[in-house]
């Protein structure tokens, strides 16, 4: 979900919402919980371009990772 910060800026953000209930299961209202993503979105986009190996030559040896 697009979230907004204070300053205007956006961010990508995972987002849970739960009733909240008083002691006697009445309900009182909403809890709202915002966790910014964009950096995890980031970095999975990333990976999904990278490529599948790299090789490494140093001194006539190469390594495949």
């Amino acid at each position: 979900m697009l979230r907004i910060r204070k300053n205007g800026s956006h961010f990508m953000a995972s987002v849970v919402l739960t009733a909240r209930l008083n002691s006697h299961r009445e309900h009182e209202g909403f809890l709202l919980i915002s966790r910014d993503v964009s950096d995890e979105r980031k970095f999975r986009n990333l990976l999904e371009v990278a490529p599948d190996g790299v090789v490494v030559t140093d001194q006539g040896v190469s390594s495949l990772w």
